[in-house]
This record gives C-alpha cells, structure tokens and sequence, in this order.
C-alpha cells in the first residue's frame, strides 16, 4: 500500500494540521537556511505567507529542494534576494522584482533566477497571429530563467520549470504536465541542457528546458514508464 502524509486538502480543516505544518514550516527553514544565502537582514520566517494554503507551502518544500540539489549536484550558489519582510509571490503572474526570488550563481556570476507561480507565454500563441487570450499563458509553480527573461517568459526562456501536487497524484495531473511539456517544447532527438548533472544534462525536446513534477503521493511514480520519452521528471517527494 502507498503511504502518504497529505493532512488535509487546501481549503479544509484538520486537527492535526497545526502540529504537521509547524513540521513543514520548520523543516522548510533548515534547507533555506543551509543551501541558500540569505542577503542581509533577511528571515527565512518571512517567506512563507501566513495564510498559505498547503499546496502553496508544498511548493516551498520543493523549491527548497531544488535549492539543495543545484547546491550539492550543481555547485551552484544561491542568494535570496530582495526578501526583506515580503513573502514568496503566491499568485499566479508575470515576474515581478517586488517579490523575493534565488539568484542562481556559478561562482561570482550570476547565471539565472528563481521565481515561484509565473506565467510564461506558450509556445502556441507565440507561433500564431491570433489576437491575445487567455490560453496564451499557462501557470508553473516554480521556475528558471535566463537573466533576461521577459515578464512573462516565453517558452524560450524557461530553462527549468516544476509543477508541484500535495494531494492525491491522479491520472489527469499527468496529463497536464503532458500538456505543459508541448506548450514548453517539441519533442526531437536529444538536446543538452542547462544543466551538467541535475535533473538531467539531456533532453528529448526543443527548446531544451527540464519540466519536474513532484507530488507527496507515491502514485505519481505509476507514470515513470512514459515520462521520460516526453521529457519529464517525475518525483515523490515526501514531507
């Protein structure tokens, strides 16, 4: 049987859900605190709104780990910037500089930033003439992008982008990612990454971003047999 440790559904009460997010939110703090550098005066107790959903503190999870990953694998630098006493953006949007994110450096340079919950621009409505609507963009809990990315990165851009599910991992959530990775890049014979060893230094599409999914639910791992020919990463990440 798949254990899991969902406490409750966003939107829904639980008595134990107090005492499993001051856990979260504690173990959510330790990884910042070791794998990324805060710049000075930041508290890491900042950057979690106090009316966060789960799902939402989910995503800090999973950024947190993607921050311990690109440390240790990478060798990469981290800096958490612009956080003084404003909370992780939390709604979807275009990048705004207002919102803290993790500048991601190699040495002294800074190579690429960090963003939580931006919408990027598809690769459909950049490729055709009609007028704008709401299908040219899409959400994506965390991303990657070149120091010169637009507000609204387009799909171009984006070098990593991560989705992230505490709940129940169903079929349909598949399928999104599915339908994320298309509006990303084609599928073509492989490409190099951005990346020399984390999540992958090879992808099967063009442009050549990395597209992670992670769930708390164990069932995501059902769907490993076809995530890789698309180009996907999927993930159980327990809390």
């Amino acid at each position: 049987m798949i254990s899991t440790k969902i406490w409750k559904s966003d939107g829904q009460t639980n008595q134990n859900s107090t005492n499993h997010q001051a856990a979260f939110d504690k173990k959510i703090k330790k990884v910042f605190a070791k794998y990324a550098q805060a710049v000075s005066g930041t508290k890491i107790s900042r950057l979690i709104p106090h009316d966060a959903t789960d799902g939402k503190i989910y995503e800090a999870f999973v950024l947190a780990h993607i921050c311990k990953k690109l440390k240790i694998e990478e060798n990469k630098i981290l800096k958490l910037e612009n956080a003084k006493g404003v909370a992780l953006k939390s709604g979807g949007g275009p990048i705004n500089p207002k919102f803290p994110h993790i500048g991601v450096y190699q040495g002294k340079t800074k190579e690429s930033e960090i963003w939580t919950d931006i919408y990027f621009k598809t690769m459909s409505s950049c490729k055709n003439a009609l007028p704008s609507s709401s299908a040219d963009h899409h959400e994506l809990d965390i991303v990657i992008v070149g120091l010169n990315a637009k507000r609204h990165p387009e799909y171009g851009e984006i070098q990593l982008a991560a989705e992230c599910k505490h709940t129940v991992y169903h079929k349909k959530y598949f399928r999104k990612v599915l339908g994320v990775r298309r509006e990303l890049s084609m599928l073509v014979r492989t490409q190099s990454t951005c990346f020399s060893n984390w999540p992958t230094n090879t992808v099967d599409a063009y442009p050549n971003s990395c597209l992670l999914s992670y769930s708390i639910d164990g069932r995501i791992l059902k769907y490993q047999d076809s995530d890789g020919f698309f180009g996907v990463n999927l993930y159980h990440l327990p809390v």
